[in-house]
């Protein structure tokens, strides 16, 4: 069977990347706004039923426990890279690339302990445990409004095209470069001679 709103998701990233550098970094950047936005809208509405009592014991499984959650964790920062894979198209790479991706770090960083402390503020850790989609379920609960989880759902969608967007756009540099290198056809080489991206 053909998944085709996967197909639809590539085939769309893939028209964004062909229009031109510009053009799919303005869509990628709406796209992330929007996700931050979901994110932050998800931490006010959680504080507004803070419970600091939570986070008691702090540690509840100790340094296993915490070792654990930042091997999962570490998985969110993979995709940095495809930032690196912009120095040909960046104007002053050299500065802009390290700025870019200590900014972004730096920001991903603040959102996740955002969202993760305002998350076990509203229920205890244990909760989580099994629990699918539990950011919605805690905003639908606290709000009692059904739009939310459509929010939500259209957040989902939004970040997944994100990802596939800058996961493409990364893809395309680098087979750019191994097809000048000869490590793969020169057919990956080309570049088109109006938008200046890989065809």
């Amino acid at each position: 069977a053909v998944n085709l709103p996967a197909l639809a998701t590539v085939v769309l990233a893939m028209v964004l990347l062909a229009r031109g550098a510009r053009e799919s970094a303005l869509a990628n950047t709406v796209m992330v706004l929007i996700k931050i936005g979901i994110l932050v809208f998800f931490a006010v509405v959680a504080f507004t039923a803070f419970n600091a009592g939570n986070f008691q014991p702090l540690l509840p499984m100790g340094a296993a426990g915490m070792s654990a959650a930042a091997s999962m964790v570490f998985f969110s920062y993979i995709g940095f890279d495809a930032a690196s894979t912009a120095g040909e198209e960046a104007v002053n790479p050299q500065r802009d690339l390290p700025r870019a991706i200590l900014i972004a770090m730096f920001i991903v960083t603040a959102v996740y302990v955002l969202v993760a402390v305002a998350a076990i503020g509203v229920r205890p850790w244990q909760w989580f445990d099994g629990t699918e989609a539990a950011l919605v379920q805690i905003v639908a609960e606290l709000t009692g409004q059904r739009w939310v989880v459509l929010l939500f759902a259209l957040a989902a969608v939004v970040a997944i095209l994100s990802v596939v967007l800058t996961v493409l756009y990364g893809q395309t540099r680098i087979l750019m470069s191994m097809g000048r290198d000869g490590l793969v056809p020169r057919l990956f080489a080309r570049v088109s001679p109006r938008t200046g991206t890989p065809l």
